[in-house]
């Protein structure tokens, strides 16, 4: 069966577009935090008496190696991505 070439799986394409997204989308968020800096809130309930209560926020910095981890898994998803797209739907 020389020649011959499976048509490509719609279930593929769509797989291969989803990596090749969230691929994007890591490492955009992985370099913003890398460049900017990143932080997140985190709310604690310190005092709680009948209806009132007391509260406090505290503003946590995201740790630089993990934007780092979301940038090269990006890139892994990336090249997962590209690499399925050019394997052959009959291809192992």
């Amino acid at each position: 069966m020389s020649g011959y070439q499976a048509p490509d799986h719609p279930l593929k394409e769509r797989q291969v577009r989803v990596f090749m997204i969230a691929g994007v989308a890591l490492i955009a968020a992985g370099a913003f935090v890398l460049l900017r800096g990143g932080s997140f809130t985190t709310r604690h309930e310190m005092l709680r008496v009948g209806d009132m209560s007391v509260s406090a926020e505290e503003r946590r910095p995201i740790e630089p190696w993990l934007a780092g981890v979301a940038v090269v898994f990006g890139i892994a998803l990336l090249a997962t991505g590209a690499r399925r797209k050019a394997t052959p739907a009959g291809a192992t």
